[in-house]
């Protein structure tokens, strides 16, 4: 489950990920509200799948929480960052903002 800007991103480092077998992917928009009817169709699809859990962003766990019928379901995924190459506006962001 996720609702992030790039779901697809999330989605293909769960399986890079050996541990993990996606079964389903719930995308959401970035900086979704969740309903309850969003809780019970989350849930039921992870019934009819059998799954054991319901993977998810740190950003997402944290607003899924509120519904109970989830939390003991939910395994929020930290993700990280990390750039191979930094691009130079990085560098001149920074420069900018050290001159203030």
């Amino acid at each position: 489950v996720s609702g992030i800007a790039k779901p697809q991103v999330f989605e293909q480092s769960i399986k890079s990920l050996s541990q993990f077998q996606v079964l389903s992917h719930q995308v959401f928009p970035d900086h979704y509200a969740y309903q309850n009817q969003d809780a019970e169709k989350i849930l039921n699809q992870m019934r009819k799948l059998g799954a054991s859990e319901i993977l998810t962003t740190e950003k997402d766990f944290v607003k899924l929480q509120a519904f109970p019928a989830l939390k003991s379901w939910l395994n929020p995924l930290k993700l990280e960052l990390q750039f191979q190459r930094i691009p130079q506006e990085v560098y001149d962001f920074l420069d900018r903002s050290r001159r203030r």
